[in-house]
């Protein structure tokens, strides 16, 4: 298990198929800025807390059908939607 990696999920098939692309971590339900500063973050995160975070990595679904719900996929679902993972960096252009 990667220490510095969290999996902010519910759903186990996004865990599961994380660790079949190589992907391991803490898995947390709910993030907090104590859990995710610095840290690389595999889930969905409101912007303040990617802020915070190294990188913030998404599972995006190219194929989705209108309609599908992607917290209901298996991962095989996942799969035959073509899961990708897109990583991110979230920084702040103009403080004001």
């Amino acid at each position: 298990m990667d220490n510095n990696v969290v999996i902010v999920t519910r759903h186990q098939p996004v865990v599961d198929w994380l660790r079949k692309q190589g992907v391991t971590g803490k898995v947390i339900k709910r993030a907090s800025v104590e859990e995710i500063a610095g840290k690389d973050v595999y889930g969905n995160l409101p912007l303040y807390l990617a802020l915070r975070a190294s990188t913030v990595t998404i599972i995006t679904f190219p194929h989705l059908l209108q309609g599908e719900r992607v917290d209901r996929f298996s991962v095989e679902e996942m799969d035959d939607a073509c899961a990708t993972m897109l990583c991110l960096s979230v920084s702040v252009l103009n403080k004001e």
